[in-house]
């Protein structure tokens, strides 16, 4: 498991500082302006992802180990295809994105979801290094294309990096479909197509409703800011929000492993033990990583992005207390989610998104967003105090071992073949 971990944790650095480019070439090439449409882009595109995991996404890391996998892949796929087309239309009637991205939005938010589903497939089967190529691959290739369409075609507006991430998006769709059903075993099953849709649902209505609360707890401060202060500022406040979740670049590799082999044991005391450990862990990882990003000068963060991103220290500053609560309930919510008491997972990412709803509302008004910023670490706080009684409640103070735990995180087991 650690070397998945080191594998999967080695991968997100990689696309992390891939990323971080794509936003420093934004920044620079693009403005505050154009940063604050993109974020807005790609927070529509994740929500359609996440209704597209309704019947698929992360319900098919939990269900292909215990069903036959390729039925429910097609379900899954059928399903994302109609969602996703709903989704963009219902978001473009709420005014959640500009209204001139909307085709941009609907091509990334049908391809990301077909290719969600089949990265949870490679996950399912424990095919920890496929995941994580194609997950890095995607990150190449948006790096890639936006120093392209910036650079080369000399591109000075939000179409050098819509155009980037839809070929990346593509590229990683066909490749990943193609290494998939190259390597997939046959499968003899009576699974009907109702039945299929049937067994997913069940199970991923649940974890992503959870998903979609926590992501408005993630995000509805964008919202807000660009409603009661502007783009400009919102590009602002996606940058610092952006620089300050490189820190859970650990935790949520070791997450994403956790989840897989909780998935796959059979105990949940060890589950529980494996958590304990992993939460103390990353406890003491994120407060050193915050730490350093807020005893970074002011003057770094404009070097590096632009004049027009003075603030960024003050969002990271305000956002540090709840980084490090956030990634704690990382570990917390894929221990529920692995044992299949996705239930919980949503109920504290729901109370979590009603504290920063109407903090949101009544606070960042005429405010600034360092505001915003404080109210989503108010969210994040209300999410990880829940989740963390629920574990208690859960679980036996007195079973709980760390060293148990660490043994389970050093044992190797080879990755199942696709």
């Amino acid at each position: 498991m650690i070397i998945n971990i080191l594998r999967t944790a080695g991968v997100r650095i990689l696309a992390a500082l891939l990323n971080l480019g794509v936003i420093v070439i934004a920044g620079q090439q693009l403005g505050a302006e154009n940063i604050g449409k993109i974020s807005l882009f790609i927070l529509a595109v994740t929500l359609t992802n996440l209704v597209a995991g309704f019947a698929g996404g992360s319900a098919l890391v939990y269900l292909i180990p215990r069903n036959p996998g390729k039925p429910l892949l097609k379900t899954a796929n059928v399903w994302a295809l109609f969602t996703s087309a709903a989704t963009v239309a219902l978001l473009f009637l709420l005014d959640a994105f500009p209204r001139e991205l909307v085709a941009y939005v609907l091509i990334a938010g049908v391809i990301g979801s077909l290719v969600q589903n089949i990265l949870n497939v490679f996950l399912a089967r424990e095919n920890i290094k496929m995941h994580n190529l194609f997950s890095l691959l995607q990150a190449i290739l948006l790096f890639g294309g936006m120093a392209t369409t910036c650079f080369l075609l000399a591109m000075k507006e939000i179409e050098a990096y819509l155009y980037a991430v839809i070929l990346a998006y593509i590229i990683v769709l066909v490749v990943s479909w193609l290494v998939l059903h190259s390597t997939e075993r046959a499968h003899k099953s009576a699974f009907t197509q109702g039945r299929s849709l049937k067994t997913l649902f069940s199970y991923g209505v649940w974890v992503q409703l959870a998903a979609v609360f926590a992501l408005l707890t993630y995000r509805l401060t964008f919202y807000y800011s660009e409603a009661f202060i502007g783009l400009a500022a919102l590009g602002i406040l996606s940058v610092g929000v952006q620089i300050s979740e490189a820190v859970w670049l650990l935790p949520k590799s070791i997450a994403t492993v956790q989840y897989s082999k909780i998935s796959n044991l059979k105990g949940r005391e060890d589950a529980a033990s494996l958590t304990a450990f992993l939460v103390v862990f990353i406890l003491f990882f994120t407060s050193l990583a915050v730490a350093i990003l807020v005893l970074l000068p002011e003057t770094v963060y404009t070097f590096i992005f632009g004049d027009e991103f003075v603030g960024v220290k003050s969002v990271i500053i305000a956002l540090a207390l709840g980084i490090v609560l956030a990634s704690m309930n990382n570990i917390l919510s894929h221990f529920f989610s692995g044992i299949g008491r996705v239930i919980i997972n949503l109920w504290s990412s729901l109370l979590g998104f009603i504290s920063v709803a109407v903090a949101g509302y009544l606070l960042i008004q005429g405010s600034t967003i360092m505001m915003a910023a404080w109210v989503s670490t108010f969210g994040y706080s209300f999410t990880f105090l829940f989740s963390l009684v629920a574990f208690f409640v859960m679980t036996k103070l007195r079973e709980l071992s760390l060293q148990k735990g660490l043994r389970i995180l050093a044992e190797r087991k080879p990755a199942k073949a696709v």
